[in-house]
């Protein structure tokens, strides 16, 4: 895990990633996102888990109110790649008319320099969240 991270989050959104997070332990005693909207990669330190808001203690990570895919694969240290289908996908050559892509898959080369902005942001709101700690 790279990121204490506690995401609001719908059962819906996380039945979506849940086959991403191969590997992470799941706390099944207490997993409800109806009832106890953010999912945390750090429940109890053991994994993956939902809780409500006022169960976040100050060590238990930062808190996110949007939903991110991304972020919280990212949090929990899984790379994530965007794979597109030919039909998903247009190209033209040389300024002619857009053509779909009909074979294959396709994915978008990773941008580090997007990542390491992210990776920025994460740190910036941990620094944020150690200083209203002191307060």
């Amino acid at each position: 895990m790279k990121t204490k991270i506690n995401m609001r989050c719908t059962q819906e959104q996380f039945e979506a990633i849940k086959p991403k997070l191969v590997g992470m332990n799941f706390n099944d005693a207490m997993f409800d996102l109806n009832e106890y909207p953010y999912l945390t990669n750090n429940f109890r330190g053991i994994g993956i888990g939902s809780r409500y808001k006022c169960m976040i203690r100050k060590d238990d990570g930062i808190i996110v109110e949007t939903w991110d895919e991304q972020v919280f694969l990212e949090a929990c240290g899984i790379e994530t790649e965007k794979i597109f289908k030919g039909t998903d996908l247009q190209y033209r050559y040389e300024g002619g008319d857009w053509m779909n892509c009909v074979y294959g898959e396709y994915k978008v080369k990773p941008n580090t320099a997007e990542k390491q902005a992210l990776e920025s942001q994460i740190k910036e709101l941990q620094e944020k969240l150690n200083k209203l700690k002191h307060v």
